[in-house]
């Protein structure tokens, strides 16, 4: 079992998320967290005033994939040559995917557009 621990810099203060389950990958924006573990996404949102506040939702996932991505408001999941994307506080079902024909490598969030 494994935690994320967060650190504040600016304030030096520390918040620990318990995921009881091992995890895989991670993805960061803003005060957003994503989290992967072997069966499911959890996704943290900060709250600015108490460090100690976090509110989460979580997706169902089960699938090996090679990247996630975390944005504002979307969750995108990428797995060789298909993006899947969720949007975070829905009800967690898949709102848009794509399929390309070679493997994907690297996704970049740039102005609010997503570059693949």
């Amino acid at each position: 079992m494994m935690d994320v621990v967060i650190h504040n810099l600016l304030s030096n203060t520390k918040n620990k998320i318990k995921t009881k389950s091992y995890i895989m990958k991670l993805a960061i924006y803003k005060d957003n967290l994503a989290v992967l573990t072997t069966d499911r996404i959890g996704i943290y949102k900060l709250n600015s005033e108490e460090v100690s506040k976090v509110s989460k939702n979580f997706v169902k996932w089960d699938t090996p994939c090679n990247l996630i991505l975390l944005t504002s408001f979307h969750l995108l999941i990428c797995m060789e040559n298909r993006i899947v994307m969720f949007t975070i506080g829905g009800n967690g079902s898949i709102e848009r995917e794509w399929s390309f024909d070679a493997g994907i490598k690297y996704i970049k969030v740039k102005n609010y557009h997503i570059i693949f």
